[in-house]
């Protein structure tokens, strides 16, 4: 028997009203957009193999490794934004499990922060989810990328134990000069013994929960015996822990940052005209510079351009950032997701919004660039030095 596997909608949910047809485009373009992630992926799987062997030879010394903000965003300790940032230590502990965040940067728009999230005693396997992330009471969002959120510890990602960060950007109608950052995280201990299966196997899984057990499958997910569909793993919230056969506990962690001194160093660019090639408009309606980040939100669109008409577009090309003459440069890409839309006026047209690191070594002029399958590329100079 093959194994079902369910996806909550979290990503259709981020997805504006798109048409069927569009959203392989879609989701093709979200993936390329975040390829500038992958970095910290694959850091993450480094630092996994290094903590697999620390496990086996003795206790980890995290506080000893000096993780922290900058590291967790791959900057040099001596970046540009070492100046915004500011150091919170603030922990939580429940039972086995615990988290901790050393250090925070802020410039008013986006949020990063480092963590660290544990169960010391990987003989008894919980499931952590985050119930509520708030800043001054307003929700919040984890990035998505490299996360504890919906996660076994231990399981398929780790041995017990996470170290990485998030970045989500902050709501323009943040009130104050301060932000109260505030995590409910959910920790979920089943009721029952577990049993970690390597392999979906259903007689296996069916012996164990007749003798009374919890089974996880591959280290991930939640195995569901369903009237119509039998079993199966779903992948998602925890929302009645008791129905679902869990204890719950949480751990509250919070922690203030001033958003003054990164407001201040956050400064409007001047956009460039609205420029047409070959029929096809472009405009910045956006753009941001700080030394955390650049950020900017950019449509592309043809006069009476309709859904499908945008659909196709975007299946010919995606965003990528260039110099101002349209050769690639190397950077990293913070967050960055886009789509089809409506503008004003009817039209429709493909969008992209997304914040790239600053580096002092980006030149003066830059450009998000729509590079086409035909070896065309849409170029709008944007000066941001």
């Amino acid at each position: 028997m093959s194994m079902e596997k369910i996806h909550m909608p979290e990503l259709w949910d981020a997805i504006p009203d798109t048409p069927d047809m569009c959203r392989d485009a879609v989701l093709h373009a979200v993936s390329t957009y975040r390829e500038g992630r992958d970095v910290r992926r694959t850091y993450k799987v480094v630092f996994a193999v290094v903590l697999v062997l620390a496990l086996l030879c003795g206790t980890v010394a995290l506080a000893a490794n000096g993780w922290n903000v900058l590291q967790f965003l791959q900057f040099p300790q001596d970046h540009m934004s070492k100046s915004l940032v500011e150091e919170v230590s603030a922990s939580a502990q429940v039972d086995n499990c615990s988290i901790q965040i050393e250090s925070v940067v802020t410039d008013g728009k986006y949020l990063a922060y480092d963590w660290t999230v544990e169960n010391h005693d990987i003989t008894k396997p919980v499931y952590i989810q985050v119930d509520s992330f708030t800043g001054n009471g307003i929700p919040l969002y984890t990035d998505g990328t490299d996360d504890f959120h919906q996660q076994w510890f231990p399981g398929m990602f780790n041995q017990g134990i996470m170290q990485d960060g998030n970045l989500t950007r902050l709501p323009e109608n943040l009130p104050g000069d301060v932000v109260d950052v505030e995590m409910v995280i959910g920790v979920y201990t089943p009721v029952k013994p577990v049993c970690q299966m390597d392999l979906f196997d259903e007689e296996q899984i069916r012996e164990k929960l007749n003798e009374g057990y919890y089974v996880i499958v591959e280290g991930e997910g939640l195995v569901l015996d369903d009237p119509e569909s039998g079993l199966m793993v779903g992948y998602g919230s925890i929302n009645d822990a008791e129905a679902m056969g869990f204890y719950r506990e949480e751990m509250d962690i919070s922690f203030t940052v001033n958003l003054l001194a990164g407001r201040a160093m956050c400064k409007p660019l001047t956009l460039p005209e609205v420029a047409t090639k070959d029929k096809v408009q472009v405009e910045y309606l956006a753009a941001y510079a700080s030394p955390l980040q650049i950020s900017c939100t950019i449509e592309l669109f043809k006069e009476g351009m309709t859904r499908n008409e945008a659909c196709e577009l975007l299946e010919q090309g995606y965003f990528d950032l260039t110099d101002g003459r349209g050769a690639t440069v190397e950077h990293t890409t913070l967050e960055g997701f886009g789509g089809i839309r409506e503008r004003p006026d009817g039209a429709w047209c493909i969008y992209y919004d997304c914040s790239i690191a600053n580096d002092e070594q980006l030149p003066e002029e830059v450009s998000m660039s729509f590079i086409m399958q035909n070896d065309q590329t849409i170029t709008v100079p944007l000066k941001i030095k």
